[in-house]
């Protein structure tokens, strides 16, 4: 091993080891000053929530923000991605501590600017990222239209990971699965170089939260924590220039989160009262109430499903690259 790879893994495990004890600490010392959860009146056993300490994702996606910047030698590249990362943290927060929730429409603008942003960083620091990828084939696009449907596609992901938050330790355990799987196809494509560390960090940061939010848990991430990092999923895929690799990598993810968004589209759009009227969104929820799913059966079914389907299709990459 050269000299600079010793040290590209003396980084890598120094920072993941900061991530690490940094969530432990400041969830131990600052978490009991956070709000509390009122329990969550539309979901399955939402009661449940109520008490706990919520919005963790302040705490920890600062860790994950700063350490990443750090490794990075606080280029100004990662510097701009991790302040967006922040912004959205922060919109997050700020409803996970109102009295009264946001509305769908703040929520959904707020969003929308922070991942028209982070778009459009992307388009400067990273301007060869600007194509559509359609697997065997690159189609380069105008930047402004590049911008819009990188907005689109990481709003998706925020609220795809957001909807997904409802079962303790759900929503993280798939995020973890799914930059496992985006890491591997990158190593495929070559391209490993640009995801390692962050993601490395992220699941550093992850597994010290499920420390806490195993059940039963004690702390939630709220929307401090769901919002930014699916912001920072989505970038993954289009920093990767593999924006479609989402659909295999998150579709569990992708599935449980945004079929809400289809059936509420879809009823308000065309009154169509009786679409999906006997699936209850997100999906989690369904197996819970409908099927008579526990939890624990709920996150190791909906893993097991994210790991076969990303098993195959880094199976069908190596084919493709053989």
């Amino acid at each position: 091993m050269s000299e600079a790879s010793s040290n590209a893994v003396i980084i890598l495990f120094a920072g993941c080891a900061a991530a690490f004890v940094l969530t432990i600490l400041l969830i131990k010392l600052i978490g009991p000053k956070l709000p509390r959860d009122h329990g969550r009146a539309f979901a399955v056993a939402g009661e449940l929530s109520a008490g706990k300490m919520r919005g963790a994702g302040i705490l920890m996606m600062p860790v994950f923000a700063v350490v990443t910047a750090a490794v990075s030698g606080f280029s100004l590249r990662v510097v701009v991605y991790m302040v967006l990362v922040l912004l959205s943290m922060l919109s997050g927060y700020l409803d996970d501590r109102s009295e009264t929730p946001w509305s769908e429409l703040k929520k959904g603008i707020v969003d929308f600017v922070i991942c028209l942003l982070m778009g459009a960083a992307l388009v400067y620091f990273e301007p060869e990222t600007s194509v559509l990828d359609f697997g065997t084939s690159q189609v380069p696009v105008a930047k402004p239209l590049y911008v819009i449907l990188a907005a689109a596609f990481l709003w998706l992901m925020i609220n795809a990971v957001n909807c997904a938050d409802g079962i303790d330790g759900l929503s993280s355990g798939l995020v973890i699965n799914s930059m496992i799987a985006a890491v591997a196809s990158a190593f495929v494509l070559g391209t490993q170089g640009k995801l390692i560390l962050p993601c490395a960090i992220l699941a550093s940061v992850l597994f010290a939260y499920l420390l806490f939010n195993s059940e039963p848990s004690t702390v939630l991430m709220g929307d401090a924590g769901s919002r930014p990092i699916g912001l920072f999923l989505g970038f993954l895929f289009l920093r990767m220039g593999n924006a479609l690799f989402a659909i295999p990598c998150c579709i569990v993810l992708l599935v449980d989160g945004l079929m809400g968004l289809v059936k509420l589209a879809v009823l308000r759009t065309f009154k169509a009262k009786k679409f999906m009227a006997n699936l209850r969104t997100p999906i989690h929820d369904h197996f819970r109430k409908n099927r008579g799913s526990s939890n624990q059966q709920v996150r190791f079914g909906f893993n097991l499903m994210q790991i076969i389907v990303s098993f195959a299709f880094i199976c069908i990459l190596l084919l493709f690259k053989g």
